[in-house]
């Protein structure tokens, strides 16, 4: 299939399917010149686009060939299923789709009626559909990972994106394909060696901009909006504000001052954050905003396209948190969800604290040969702990510490490879995210800094300095975040006891639970079988409400320790150096701990007398002395009922609630 379809919309004629492509605006009829109006399907290789909305996954909807789409968000691979007759969307349920059978992939897979088979998936959903079809699948089909810069950067895609490049590996290089409207480099050798095509418009897309450099983003932020509000009734705004705290906490200023009401705000985010926005929760259904006033979270920043004209205001903060701080070419992707002309378009951002200013920075070659020692080092500690019957049961808690601790600034350097057989491989994903945050501090490094990246990418930005706001409060969401944190738990513990364990189980796999939700429900169906009913629901609904996960995970210790058989080695040496009567200070107790964890074969260590003392309470009630010493009152001190005592536990459950309750 010839590749070009119409060359008189380029601007010069390409002999050969490799380099760049220069297309004209507008097409024959006068309108925004789509790619399918130039090619038949898309190039294979590395693909930069230089706007979102050229049509690409369109185009290879079309193409006369078998497709796998692979999207970052199911509702943009649903939606995309639904608008495109004889497609078939494989993900979690959504309002257009409900889940699809191993049954229905292969009759799919095998129906002679459709001529092109368009499967579009998410990426979570790739493996399963690899092991439905089988090694076929390689061979009779094209793959595109569209939009692979937010699986590349964003880590709530990260993990599950590079088990899809894995398989994107195992397809011929003239089969594959993958998009991206920003343009980042690969670390990943493989991908190094990608084709890449420049596909843009012929003058490129002007964009004006008033960027605003301030102290106080919300605050800021909220003047602007009000401003906006007060000034163009009549018109809709749209906020990208990666905080879904930060949206809330905006959202009820605005209607507890009257300038918006309740009913006129809305806030989209992942399913999973429903309950932290509450009331103002909603779902994107079309290609309209749904209220006059909507913020949306980073799950609503790529994928979607949008034929409304609204205001733009992006808010983009480091000094809160540095996943707030959003790049020249996130803020490019925002703004490019309009598909009709923004009304106005505004990015207000602070600048880099300087304790991480001054943090050292590494190179790709320092990175690479420091994932290169680690994987040696889990070798070796593989070959040691399989060789021993007793080391082996804990051998894949000790690599997950490893792998989790072993970071740069957060980022894993190694991960597991989606073939088990090929165990711990660099991961090049976390390499290229690292740097990518490296770029995005160096531009607010200094006031001028994000203008003069926006400038340097030809658009007309206009860059206006503040180091305050207008609005001079706090904002204080401590009663409001405590009243959702007890609905939320309200509902959780509703489900629970109007579900099948079947049902609690699904739940777990769902993007439509929150993370409360899903949090008790992990523990329910951890202690169910053991602990008496009534009083675990109970436990559930008295301490789901905290802040602080550890709470949770140090309720889900202690019912696990109180279940486990009296001859468990752990039980066992805990009530050998503790027994009850005994008088310890604080420090003693941080060497008993880690006494008792080599002991108990458990690779971890306390740090403080602080954290020993609150980590004995888990176990036992203390009563505090005179000295800084403290009585080991009695074992059991929440006086957990347990109706069945375990036959046997999962070592490496106890290693990471031990690890995570401290």
């Amino acid at each position: 299939m010839k590749l070009i379809k119409d060359d008189s919309l380029l601007n010069h004629n390409l002999e050969s399917e490799i380099g760049d492509f220069c297309i004209k605006r507008t097409n024959h009829e006068g309108k925004l010149t789509k790619l399918s109006d130039v090619f038949n399907r898309i190039p294979y290789g590395y693909i930069i686009k230089s706007e979102t909305g050229m049509g690409a996954t369109t185009l290879e909807l079309r193409a006369k060939r078998n497709s796998i789409i692979v999207e970052p968000l199911r509702v943009t691979a649903s939606s995309k299923a639904a608008s495109h007759k004889g497609s078939l969307y494989v993900g979690s349920k959504t309002k257009l789709h409900g889940s699809v059978s191993n049954q229905e992939i292969k009759a799919y897979h095998n129906s002679k009626a459709i001529p092109y088979k368009k499967i579009l998936v998410v990426a979570d959903s790739l493996p399963k559909l690899v092991n439905i079809i089988g090694s076929v699948l390689f061979d009779e089909y094209f793959i595109l990972i569209d939009e692979v810069d937010s699986f590349q950067l964003d880590s709530g895609f990260r993990a599950s994106m590079e088990k899809c490049i894995d398989i994107y590996k195992r397809f011929p290089k003239t089969n594959r394909a993958l998009i991206s409207a920003t343009k980042i480099d690969f670390s990943d050798p493989e991908l190094i060696q990608e084709t890449k095509h420049d596909i843009f418009y012929e003058g490129g897309t002007p964009r004006a901009i008033n960027v605003i450099h301030t102290n106080d983003v919300k605050a800021m932020g909220y003047d602007i909006i009000k401003m906006i509000l007060n000034a163009r009734p009549a018109d809709k705004i749209m906020v990208a504000f990666n905080s879904v705290d930060g949206c809330r906490s905006i959202a009820n200023k605005l209607v507890a001052d009257e300038v918006s009401t309740q009913e006129t705000v809305k806030i989209m985010c992942s399913a999973g954050s429903k309950f932290e926005v509450g009331k103002y929760y909603h779902e994107l259904q079309g290609d309209r905003l749904p209220g006059r006033l909507c913020f949306v979270t980073s799950a609503y920043f790529t994928g979607f396209d949008l034929h409304d004209t609204y205001h733009l205001i992006s808010l983009s903060s480091y000094t809160n948190n540095r996943i707030s701080a959003l790049s020249d070419g996130k803020l490019k992707q925002i703004a490019g969800r309009s598909r009709d002309k923004l009304l106005s378009e505004t990015i207000i951002h602070d600048t880099v604290p300087n304790h991480i200013l001054k943090e050292e920075t590494s190179t790709v070659k320092e990175l690479e040969e420091a994932a290169e020692k680690e994987l040696t080092a889990l070798g070796c500690i593989d070959k040691n702990f399989q060789a021993n019957p007793l080391l082996k049961d804990n051998l894949k808690a000790v690599r997950d510490l490893i792998v989790k601790h072993t970071t740069k600034v957060g980022f894993p350097l190694v991960r597991e490879h989606n073939d088990p057989k090929r165990g711990y491989v660099v991961s090049y994903f976390n390499i290229d995210a690292y740097l990518e945050s490296e770029w995005v501090k160096s531009i607010y490094a200094y006031p001028t800094g994000l203008w003069k990246a926006l400038e340097q990418d030809r658009y007309n930005a206009h860059q206006i300095e503040f180091y305050g706001a207008d609005a001079s409060f706090i904002f204080d969401d401590k009663s409001v975040n405590k009243e959702l944190r007890e609905i939320s738990v309200a509902e959780a513990i509703k489900s629970i006891k109007d579900r099948s364990i079947g049902d609690l189980k699904g739940r777990l796999m769902s993007e439509d639970v929150s993370r409360t939700e899903k949090r008790l429900i992990d523990i329910y169906l951890h202690h169910y079988e053991y602990i008496d009913k009534e009083q675990l629901l109970s436990f559930l609904e008295k301490f789901g409400g905290g802040r602080d996960i550890r709470t949770l995970n140090k309720l889900s210790l202690s019912l696990l320790y109180e279940s486990l058989p009296a001859k468990n080695v752990f039980k066992h040496v805990v009530q050998s150096y503790l027994p009850a009567g005994s008088v310890f200070t604080g420090k003693q107790l941080l060497s008993i701990w880690n006494l008792i964890f080599a002991d108990a074969g458990m690779h971890y260590l306390l740090k403080s007398s602080v954290t020993a003392v609150r980590h004995t309470r888990i176990y036992f009630g203390l009563s505090r002395q005179r000295d800084k010493a403290y009585l080991i009152k009695s074992p059991n001190p929440l006086k957990v009922k347990v109706i069945t005592p375990r036959k046997t536990v999962n070592p490496e459950q106890l290693q990471n609630l031990v690890t995570h309750s401290s």
